[in-house]
């Protein structure tokens, strides 16, 4: 599931279905407890509201209710194409401090793709972790193939 917003019914979801899904919050978990001395989650009010991307032992910068209305403003204008103002400037003021951002919106990784700001894109994150499942299962097929092979012979 690429949308990060969505995460927030993570468990509800897989509760209904069999297919196993990639939790991206875990994901984004393990990179911050490699990478996150202190960020700023930037995304979707909700996605921020109920914290989906706040783990204990991190640092977080916090925004402030009108530099979350312009996020909201401009991922809205941004689907709507037409145009909308970077969030690069609020970006900006927090990396001074040391915060790396969380890109927690597929629509603000495409809109910050080109600016200079230290961050984790979550869209990198899960195709990161979608990969290595893949490997893993891959690998695990490739074993018990070659433990067929070896029982023959």
């Amino acid at each position: 599931m690429v949308c990060n917003t969505i995460h927030l019914y993570y468990d509800r979801l897989q509760k209904e279905i069999k297919t196993p899904l990639l939790d991206l919050r875990e994901e984004v978990k393990k990179v911050l407890a490699k990478k996150g001395k202190r960020v700023l989650v930037l995304g979707t009010p909700a996605t921020i509201k109920h914290g989906l991307y706040k783990f204990p032992g991190i640092k977080y910068s916090t925004l402030t209710k009108k530099e979350m209305n312009d996020i909201s403003v401009s991922i809205l204008r941004f689907n709507r194409g037409i145009g909308s103002r970077s969030p690069a400037n609020i970006c900006k003021r927090h990396t001074k401090n040391g915060s790396q951002v969380v890109l927690a919106c597929t629509e603000l990784s495409l809109m910050l793709e080109k600016e200079n700001i230290p961050n984790i894109n979550t869209v990198d994150v899960l195709v990161d972790a979608t990969v290595n499942k893949f490997l893993y299962y891959r690998l695990q097929k490739n074993n018990k193939q070659r433990g067929r092979l070896k029982s023959r012979t």
